[in-house]
């Protein structure tokens, strides 16, 4: 079976083009941007599209749109380069984007881990406090890279730990799709925090605890979540 080709949607190509744009000085920090009209003129596209676009844009704070008085490219220079760096709609695979996986993941893990709480046996809970302990040490080094790959492999851990191979399964799936985002710092020293408490709830029987302490580390990962992922909006072409 030959591979599917996916196309970038309309959006997706205005804000490659907006992004770049900023890049080379087109748009500068803090001033006021065209008006959509002018912007769809410019880019050959709909109002429609500009407007989406815009509404990606505002959601991660990019620019800020304050109606009857227009839009406004942020002055946080910081923030446009980090996105700008980033943003790639090629992260995207088999139609399946960034916040897709996020909402499988919400849906799925709080529940997993409730479940490995309900099941782990010896190794499984052994096998997840190696993971924690490996994630300790890759932080006293302030190796992220490595802490991302052991923070990957601790819910596919617990995901085994559950015995149900679907579950497994899908973790893994899901998880694939979220490599993109490397953890700050002081990201990863909460991340570290918050796995060791699903962990203790596990090890413990607590099948509540390990429901709620995953939750709260959810929350946590979608606040966190790298904004330029967010800004993915490719669909699968049919």
């Amino acid at each position: 079976m030959f591979p599917k080709i996916l196309k970038k949607s309309v959006v997706d190509l205005i804000l490659e083009s907006f992004l770049k744009m900023v890049h080379d000085g087109i748009f500068l920090p803090g001033e006021r941007l065209p008006s959509e009209r002018d912007l769809a003129e410019k880019l050959n596209v709909s109002r429609t599209s500009i407007r989406e676009a815009l509404k990606a844009l505002s959601f991660v704070d990019v620019v800020t749109i304050l109606p009857g008085n227009g839009t406004f490219l942020t002055d946080d220079t910081e923030l446009i380069e980090k996105i700008r760096a980033k943003y790639s709609s090629s992260i995207t695979s088999k139609g399946i984007t960034y916040r897709q996986a996020y909402e499988v993941r919400r849906i799925v893990e709080a529940e997993m881990c409730a479940l490995s709480a309900q099941r782990a046996n010896h190794e499984d809970i052994f096998a997840i406090k190696m993971n924690v302990d490996e994630m300790e040490k890759a932080l006293q080094k302030n190796d992220m890279t490595r802490f991302h790959s052991i923070d990957m492999e601790f819910h596919l851990i617990i995901g085994k730990s559950t015995h149900n191979p679907l579950l497994a399964d899908i973790s893994s799936y899901y998880l694939d799709k979220l490599t993109e985002n490397m953890p700050t710092l002081e990201q990863a020293k909460l991340v570290l925090a918050q796995h060791k408490a699903i962990y203790l709830a596990i090890k413990s029987k607590d099948i509540q605890g390990a429901r709620e302490y995953a939750e709260e580390h959810l929350k946590q990962v979608r606040k966190d979540l790298d904004l330029s992922s967010l800004l993915i909006t490719q669909k699968d072409e049919k």
